[in-house]
């Protein structure tokens, strides 16, 4: 038997009306998301589902708005989950790449929903109050580059690799034109993502303490799913706050979250992310060839 494998993606796959059509035509999806809008709007101030779904002109523009893309991604990657299991559906292994690791906590059972939309809420807030704004570049090449270009990356850390030839840098604002116009001046496709902080790397350091302090309050319980952390490339059987705190701080090498999945087996993998970022990532990383990956996006 295919071990069934639900995966959530991080901040940068979000965007404007994620989710629009299951929202019009699934109704345990849009109570579920009308439900996490109610717990986060008297933090928010404001309706988050009038911003994701307010008309537009790009359908799926993207949006990098912290605030409201953090609660949003949680909500519609979780209420994804909610239509599923209704369904009949249910996972061996929760895959949590990023943000999308705490989605995978909340359906373990290792916190509550309120717990956990209140989180992602706290996160976006003390990123706010205590973090610079940055910048995170997706680059298509591999990763080797940010030595062969040492001077163009002088400013910006790794954050992630996500495949052999995908990466991605984090590093201040200012320094993301010159980076961008020197690797497309290279022939390297190269693309700013729709994040306004520096995740996986030291720029977000300035609001460890606050936000550890957060995580410490948190009621947490044993996982009754098995977690694997993309960051921390391993199963989670027990999840404490540092686990938290990882997920977003530390770089992600996701070819190591492959190799694991590799070791399952067969696998049957479904992407609940609204952008299918990360199916794309085991497409191309080419080792799962026994696997089935779908996509709800």
């Amino acid at each position: 038997m295919k071990s069934v494998v639900w995966m959530f993606s991080g901040l940068g796959s979000q965007r404007y009306r994620m989710g629009e059509s299951f929202f019009r035509e699934e109704p345990v999806f849009k109570r579920t998301l009308e439900r996490c809008d109610e717990i986060v709007r008297p933090l928010l101030h404001d309706s988050m589902l009038q911003t994701v779904y307010r008309p537009r002109g790009g359908q799926f523009e993207a949006f990098a708005d912290t605030q409201f893309a953090a609660p949003a991604l949680f909500s519609v990657q979780y209420s994804l989950a909610q239509v599923l299991l209704a369904r009949g559906h249910r996972p061996h292994y929760l895959v949590g790449y990023s943000l999308g690791e705490c989605v995978a906590y909340v359906l373990a059972g290792v916190l509550d929903l309120q717990d956990g939309l209140h989180c992602v809420v706290k996160l976006a807030e003390l990123a706010r109050e205590y973090c610079q704004p940055a910048s995170m570049v997706a680059i298509l090449a591999a990763p080797e580059i940010m030595h062969q270009m040492a001077e163009g990356f002088d400013a910006f850390h790794l954050a992630a690799i996500n495949f052999n030839t995908n990466f991605v840098v984090t590093g201040p604002q200012a320094a993301e034109s010159a980076l961008l116009t020197d690797l497309r001046g290279r022939g390297i496709v190269a693309q700013a993502l729709p994040v306004e902080y520096g995740f996986h790397s030291r720029l977000i350091d300035p609001m460890e303490e606050a936000y550890r302090r957060r995580l410490r309050a948190l009621p947490l319980r044993p996982p009754q799913i098995d977690i694997i952390s993309a960051c921390q490339a391993n199963t989670l059987h027990h999840v404490n706050p540092d686990d938290f705190w990882v997920a977003l701080r530390h770089s992600i090498d996701f070819r190591h979250t492959v190799t694991l999945l590799d070791r399952l087996g067969d696998c049957e993998l479904m992407d609940l992310g609204p952008s299918g970022t990360m199916a794309n990532f085991i497409k191309y990383d080419g080792r799962l060839t026994n696997s089935v990956v779908h996509t709800l996006s």
